[in-house]
């Protein structure tokens, strides 16, 4: 009888074992695909009608330790945002309609909004098309607009080089 319960309780310990290193399994891939989801992804397209080609980032929504505002993404309408050093004259078209056409002025470090601008597309039968050329570098890029995303990030070197990015959170508010 003692080597029965003997028995018993090992099969329980065993059993016990195992869920413990299932829950790990569990919670140790939980905790990849959220610090994997951290990530940016990126891509490089070729443009449409510009020279040369862009690269195109895709913000991951962060699943926790993110508190930066969402975009509703019920919306038909971006936002285009420019972020670091710009020091230019900046035309902006969408399906070759003038939506923008300004001086955008801002520093490396800077986490100013104000040059902005948006775009509502619910009324367009076709999938809206950016173009943004900087006058100043005599360089664009023209793509057309990933409608999961509702923040579209600017980013431009000294080279005039373009890089998108497409968002669903805001840094800057």
């Amino acid at each position: 009888m003692l080597n029965h319960a003997t028995n018993h309780i090992q099969k329980r310990c065993a059993q016990s074992e195992k869920n413990l290193m299932n829950r790990i399994f569990i919670i140790l891939m939980t905790l990849l695909c959220s610090v994997s989801s951290c990530k940016v992804s990126e891509k490089i397209a070729e443009n449409i009608s510009c020279d040369g080609n862009i690269e195109i980032q895709y913000d991951r929504t962060k699943l926790f330790g993110n508190d930066n505002p969402k975009a509703d993404k019920k919306l038909d309408a971006f936002q285009v945002i420019f972020l670091s050093d710009f020091d230019e004259n900046i035309k902006a078209y969408v399906n070759d309609k003038l939506v923008f056409n300004e001086f955008v002025k801002i520093g490396a470090n800077s986490h100013s909004i104000e040059n902005t601008f948006g775009y509502n597309y619910k009324s367009d039968l076709k999938t809206p098309i950016l173009k943004v050329e900087s006058i100043e570098k005599g360089t664009c890029f023209d793509i057309e607009i990933n409608k999961n995303y509702k923040v579209i990030y600017l980013f431009i070197d000294k080279n005039g080089k373009w890089i998108v990015r497409f968002s669903n959170e805001y840094y800057l508010i």
